[in-house]
């Protein structure tokens, strides 16, 4: 964890998700794999898209990025289709929100802020988060 100059702390989580390992899980587990992974909204926007497993493998590294950055990693304290990732109307930079319960866990932790980024090619999704921490 490392601390601003005005006293604020976070913590950066990075991760990757290769495509082909999303779309393999999506093939062998299909619905199953979405409803325990994904919010019912990015469900339907991944599955509108052209390649949606690129886009559910962006959505995944963000999440796992996410959780690496508040410091419980994956299945540790919120389940993934607790958060959920998409873009503001008008917008295509994503933004996480979280469930009520997710929400609650998160303030017991301090974590009062977070932001995060995703890019992908066809075979490959990065995502990186930063979480921030009250006193």
């Amino acid at each position: 964890m490392e601390t601003l100059p005005n006293g604020m702390r976070f913590q950066v989580g990075v991760d990757i998700a290769e495509v082909d390992r999303i779309a393999a899980s999506l093939e062998k587990f299909g619905q199953r794999f979405k409803e325990r992974n994904f919010s019912a909204e990015e469900i339907s926007y991944c599955d509108a898209k052209r390649h949606p497993p690129m886009h559910y493998a962006g959505r995944w590294a963000a999440k796992e990025a996410f959780l690496k950055a508040v410091g419980i990693g994956i299945m540790r304290g919120i389940p993934m289709s607790d958060l959920s990732i998409m873009p503001p109307p008008g917008r295509t930079r994503p933004m996480l929100t979280v469930s009520e319960e997710a929400g609650k866990f998160l303030k017991e932790r301090k974590i009062i802020s977070w932001d995060l980024n995703i890019t992908h090619s066809r075979t490959t999704a990065v995502a990186a988060a930063v979480a921030f921490f009250s006193e």
